[in-house]
């Protein structure tokens, strides 16, 4: 046994020293688990066996078993940088904590621009991230870049307060669209001057009722389309927007799911087709309105009618049936 530790801790010195070649960082990476690590943190372990590394334990051992290699090759100076954008997704703090996170700063004044979204995106959540890369995102000349980290999901609510005061439209469509934006943020943008923030602001999912109900007053049919297609639209500003003339609008409410039954009612005798189709398709449909549709002139709609109203009669035969 004394001499197996001995052993070990031989190669282990090995796997430690700068002056071991490659080659035999190699071999010894591929001895143990244990050993892998060691080499993983050897700052003169070659690029490509770094790499490897990379690729072999990310295969196995993300998410669900060992972690301490992955680690190490992001925070190793001489991993190849692609490399370390990749392994941010799983380890953005030991990127920060790697040596070469600073040269890259100094060797590429707009770094920002250069990292890859997601991995831009991660790090922007952290607290330890850089305030000069922050200033870099907001530099007019990276536009590109603030749209598309105003429309990532990984953005944190701390970055997109920031980009609402952008003045690029983009930027603040991506902002107001996003499911992070916090509601203050998104009250200030739903009164943005043009409509297609106030759009983005209507669409989204987490806009509270009260703001909802603000843009359902809108005078831009933009913003009412937008509106209508949001899933978590009230049900009684739906049934104002099926009153609405733009058939656009009338479209996207016999779409949406939370729209009522008598909403439903009144779209089912709109002269468009298309918007019969719909209502007679529409889990909240009546039976007296399907009835009434699967009478109607279109044998198209005649036909979703009487499908939904065989959907609603199996349904109420399989809840009756004793369990």
């Amino acid at each position: 046994m004394a001499s197996t530790d001995a052993e070990f801790l031989k190669l282990k010195q090995q796997a430690e020293n700068e002056n071991t070649s490659g080659e035999v960082l190699t071999e010894l990476a591929q001895i143990s688990i244990e050993l892998a690590r060691v080499v993983a943190k050897n700052p003169c372990a070659p690029p490509e066996l770094l790499r490897s590394l990379s690729y072999y334990e990310r295969s196995g051992c993300i998410p669900y078993g060992d972690t301490e290699t992955c680690q190490n090759v992001a925070r190793n100076p001489n991993t190849p940088t692609e490399v370390l954008w990749e392994l941010c997704n799983y380890f953005p703090q030991a990127l920060l904590d790697n040596p070469i996170f600073s040269l890259l700063l100094l060797e590429k004044p707009n770094l920002v621009a250069q990292i890859p979204l997601d991995t831009l995106c991660i790090l922007l959540s952290l607290e330890t991230f850089p305030v000069y890369l922050s200033e870099q995102l907001m530099l007019p000349h990276n536009y590109e870049v603030r749209r598309g980290v105003a429309r990532h999901p990984y953005t944190p609510a701390s970055i997109l307060e920031l980009l609402a005061k952008d003045d690029d439209v983009e930027v603040l469509q991506g902002v107001a669209a996003n499911s992070n934006t916090p509601a203050s943020i998104l009250e200030l943008l739903a009164k943005d001057k043009d409509a297609r923030v106030r759009q983005a602001v209507a669409g989204n999912s987490n806009t509270p009722a009260s703001i909802l109900e603000l843009l359902a007053k809108d005078y831009d049919v933009e913003v009412l389309r937008g509106f209508a297609r949001n899933s978590n639209a009230p049900a009684s500003i739906l049934e104002l927007l099926a009153k609405d003339n733009d058939v656009y609008v009338q479209h996207v409410v016999a779409r949406n799911s939370n729209t009522t039954a008598s909403a439903l009612d009144l779209l089912a005798q709109h002269k468009r087709v298309s918007i019969r189709l719909l209502v007679a398709n529409h889990s909240n449909t009546r039976v007296s309105t399907l009835e009434l549709l699967a009478n109607d002139r279109s044998p198209s709609v005649q036909r979703l009618a009487i499908e939904n109203l065989k959907k609603k009669e199996n349904s109420i035969d399989s809840n009756s049936q004793p369990s």
